[in-house]
C-alpha cells in the first residue's frame, strides 16, 4: 500500500476542471481548500470554497484496504463511498488522490447521473499531521531544527500523558528517529523535488536535535540513531517500511529497541 494512503491531509486549489461525457464542460481559477481526516474507520473529505461548483460539499468514504472497493491503484488513490444516494446527481461517490512518486498531484470526485467529475487542483499545505514549512525569500528550505524541536518535546509528554506503558518499552532514539522520518515523508508528500536538499538540510538538524534530547538518551551511544536516519531517509521505501513497523510496534505495545530495528533493516 503506498504511504499517501489513508493519511489526513489539507489541500489548497487555485484551479478546477469539470468534465462530463469526456468533455471539458468548465473550468478555470478557485480558492477552495479540500481537507482529508483520516481514522481506521473511515476518511472524511470536505471541500470548503466551491459554493457555485455543482458537488455535495463533504463525503466519508472507505479506508484503503486489501480487497475493498477503495484501493491503490498505482497512480493513484481511489476512496469509494459506500453510502453514496443512488440517483443523487451531486453526490461524491469516489475520491481519488493522483500522485507522482511520493507527491500528490491533483484530487477529483466522481458523481453519477449522469457521470461528471471535477478536478482540483493545486498544492499540499498539511500532510498526516504536518504542515509545509513557510519558507522565506531567498530561502530553499528553513532550519528544520526548529520545526522539529518543540514538536518532538510536544511528542514526548504526549506519549507521556496518554500511554505510561509505550514510553517505558519504546527505545526514545527510536522515537526521535521516528517522528523526524515521519516529517521527512510528509514534506516529500508535499514537494516532489525536495529530495536533496531536504535530505542534506534534515540530516543536520536532527543530529543536532539528537544531542540536545542526550538526557532522554541516558549512556547511549548518539552516533547509531544518526546512522539509522541517515540511512532510512536516504531510501524512502526503506524508511515507509520503517515507518509502518514501528508504528504498528508502539500501537499493538510490542517491545521494540535498536537491535531489532537494526537487524530487521540491516542498519549500522
Amino acid at each position: 500500500m503506498n504511504y499517501l494512503a489513508n493519511k489526513s491531509l489539507r489541500f489548497i486549489a487555485d484551479r478546477f476542471e469539470e468534465w462530463s461525457g469526456g468533455m471539458c464542460i468548465s473550468q478555470g481559477p478557485i480558492n477552495a481548500e479540500i481537507t482529508a481526516i483520516a481514522d481506521k474507520n473511515c476518511v472524511r473529505f470536505e471541500v470548503i470554497g466551491a459554493d457555485n461548483l455543482r458537488m455535495r460539499k463533504h463525503a466519508s468514504f472507505a479506508p484503503i484496504s486489501e480487497g475493498g472497493m477503495s484501493m491503490d491503484m498505482g497512480t493513484r488513490l481511489q476512496y469509494f463511498n459506500p453510502a453514496f444516494s443512488e440517483g443523487d446527481p451531486l453526490d461524491l461517490i469516489v475520491c481519488h488522490v493522483f500522485y507522482e512518486g511520493r507527491t500528490i498531484s491533483y484530487i477529483r470526485f466522481a458523481m453519477s447521473f449522469p457521470d461528471r467529475i471535477i478536478e482540483f487542483y493545486g498544492k499540499t499545505v498539511s500532510f498526516d499531521g504536518i504542515d509545509r514549512p513557510v519558507v522565506t525569500s531567498g530561502q530553499r528550505y528553513p532550519s528544520f531544527k526548529k520545526l522539529f524541536i518543540d514538536d518532538l518535546a510536544d511528542h514526548y509528554r504526549l506519549l507521556l500523558k496518554e500511554n505510561s506503558v509505550s514510553i517505558a518499552i519504546v527505545d526514545h532514539q527510536l522515537a526521535c528517529v521516528a517522528f523526524c522520518i515521519k516529517k521527512y515523508l510528509a514534506f516529500l508528500a508535499m514537494d516532489n523535488d525536495c529530495d536533496g536538499l531536504l535530505r542534506d538540510q534534515v540530516f543536520k538538524d536532527v543530529s543536532s536535535i539528537i544531542s540536545e534530547f542526550y538526557p532522554l538518551f541516558g549512556d547511549k551511544s548518539l552516533d547509531s540513531p544518526r546512522n539509522w536516519f541517515r540511512q532510512l531517509i536516504s531510501n524512502p521505501i526503506n524508511a515507509e517500511a520503517f515507518m509502518e513497523y514501528y508504528y504498528t510496534c508502539l500501537n499493538t505495545g510490542q517491545h521494540i529497541d535498536g537491535w531489532q530495528i537494526q537487524n530487521k533493516f540491516r542498519l549500522l
